[in-house]
């Protein structure tokens, strides 16, 4: 693999071995650190994988080319350093475990998969030191390895639909602790009292890149009186005045700003607005900041019942939004009265609107966001009948009426979207790569906020395993089965799949407003500087759009 590769417009990728060992994750913590010490112009966050670090940068700020040659001088360096720095510096981490029992209960099964007795299970588990290689899949959740070869066993099949939080869990060499109750396929050998992801706190995960965990096993009844110690953070009080009432909230309406940044590192996912050009626009029109919070609509919308007089703005798909019956066209401001309905009657054309309100919606942040992240299970909940939805105040009769010009935002055509691809870090292992390009896609209707399915025509990657890595917005993700995954902005940080290319950041916007059974896709191969080119000229086309 080569060792520093474009992953679409806004991220390279740096390659530092070929394998899962501990050598290869203290260099490329030794990257990570190397390159945060250096304070590069235009850079975002930084993510691990097993043998990689994901370097995002905003285009705007940062020269790929000068960038590109300054990883490539500290990649060198870290590479002909010794290991002892990196190996001395690791934080120790001892973690009390209930193991085996109703905490435990693939204990048994493990155990006489091996011909060994429980007693052994646990005590080759307890006996070693583990490495966190890097925290993924979902906020919190900590890769280790690596198990004793003796006792390694792989993932269940099926795998459970709910897993609790605080489950101790193995599969194949890797074991690591679940920091939420999510569905899950590792074995699960125990659990901890320990909260091992809270957002409230300063450090909300548990465990960092880079840390020696070991495990101590305790017994059940131990395990209960140290959970019932825990207590959750009291929710943050609820700020602004009761704006709307939700009569109904719709299949899936939820509050979205521009994501959660900074802390990829540890597994959250940056979430946000699946079209931040539409979140932006309506925030623009009702005299809010971009970073503003807006409801994010998909589909079908809510019925909302107006408490006070405000403004609002819909940008987006037209899904036939009505203010007491009346159209509400999407793209403009207008003036809201108390006791007034906005009701949707379904989509016209598009997938997401958004629909902003003057002062702001006020909801919960977490982690500087108010972004309902599903995949992480952190943010606010999606709306609910009965809730009242808080907003600023702000003075709602000098926005209304303002418009988006036209040519600053468009919905895909209902033919066929091209769309520009930065090709992927792993475009080798595609022999077919030009069959992908060559074809167009459909969207199933298994889409969702974190990825785009399509059928077409395959392209399998060759035979092989990819060490897990990051994996940036638009990543073209290529299961097994030879069809492409484009992921979106509620993705996981991490994945296993190779990446056939990289969707172009403002036509990931594009692809996010693409309903099944519509808009056809096909991709076209790019260049960085005409997708640098693509990202500034969209950004600008957002400046002055608002009369």
């Amino acid at each position: 693999m080569t060792a520093i590769r474009p992953a679409g417009d806004s991220a390279l990728l740096v390659n530092l071995g070929d394998r899962l060992a501990p050598e290869v994750a203290l260099r490329v913590r030794a990257m990570d650190a190397a390159v945060a010490s250096d304070r590069l112009p235009g850079l975002r966050e930084r993510i691990a994988g097993y043998a990689t670090l994901l370097v995002e940068y905003d285009p705007q700020r940062a020269d790929v080319w000068s960038l590109a040659a300054r990883l490539g001088e500290v990649r060198r360096q870290v590479l002909g350093a010794p290991l002892s720095a990196a190996e001395a510096a690791a934080r120790r981490v001892r973690v009390p475990v209930a193991y085996g029992g109703e905490l435990g209960p693939d204990v048994a099964e493990v155990a006489a998969l091996h011909g060994l007795s429980e007693a052994e299970v646990i005590e080759r588990h307890a006996g070693r030191t583990y490495l966190v290689y890097f925290l993924g899949f979902s906020p919190g959740f900590a890769y280790m390895g690596e198990v004793d070869a003796a006792i390694a066993t792989p993932r269940r099949a099926p795998p459970r639909t709910r897993v609790p939080a605080g489950s101790l869990a193995m599969a194949a060499a890797m074991t690591g602790v679940y920091p939420a109750a999510t569905p899950g396929g590792w074995r699960l050998l125990g659990r901890t009292p320990l909260v091992v992801y809270d957002p409230a706190r300063a450090q909300p995960a548990l465990f960092q890149q880079g840390d020696e965990v070991t495990f101590e096993p305790i017994t059940a009844a131990r395990f209960a009186e140290m959970a019932a110690a825990q207590r959750p953070a009291a929710p943050p009080p609820r700020d602004g005045d009761p704006v709307f009432h939700v009569v109904r909230p719709g299949p899936l309406t939820t509050f979205q700003d521009l994501g959660r940044t900074g802390y990829q590192a540890a597994g959250v996912p940056v979430a946000g607005a699946a079209d931040p050009s539409a979140l932006r626009l309506a925030n623009r029109l009702v005299g809010n900041r971009d970073v503003a919070a807006a409801l994010e609509i998909t589909v079908m919308g809510p019925h909302l019942t107006a408490l006070r007089e405000t403004a609002i703005a819909l940008c987006g798909a037209d899904l036939g939004a009505t203010l007491d019956g009346a159209p509400i066209a999407p793209g403009c401001s207008v003036l809201v009265s108390r006791g007034q309905d906005i009701r949707f009657r379904g989509p016209v054309a598009g997938c997401r609107s958004y629909l902003a309100v003057a002062g702001g919606f006020q909801a919960p942040l977490t982690l500087g966001s108010a972004s309902a992240d599903l995949l992480g299970r952190i943010g606010p909940a999606p709306l609910q009948a009965g809730d009242d939805l808080h907003a600023a105040r702000a003075h709602p009769r000098e926005v209304a009426g303002r418009r988006v010009r036209p040519a600053a935002y468009s919905l895909p055509p209902d033919a066929e979207l091209a769309v520009a691809v930065v090709p992927g870090p792993q475009e080798d292992w595609f022999p077919t790569a030009e069959r992908f390009y060559a074809g167009t896609y459909s969207v199933l209707p298994a889409s969702d906020r974190t990825g785009l399915r399509l059928d077409g025509a395959a392209v399998e990657p060759k035979p092989g395993e990819l060490l897990s890595e990051a994996t940036p917005l638009g990543s073209i993700q290529v299961p097994s089965d030879g069809r492409p995954i484009v992921l979106l902005a509620g993705r996981q940080t991490v994945g296993g799949y190779a990446k056939i290319g990289v969707v172009c950041t403002p036509d990931t916007w594009r692809l996010a407003q693409i309903r099944p059974g519509t808009t056809r896709v096909r991709f076209v191969p790019v260049g960085l500087t005409e997708a640098h080119a693509r990202y500034r000229a969209a950004l600008a086309a957002l400046d002055g759009a608002i009369y």
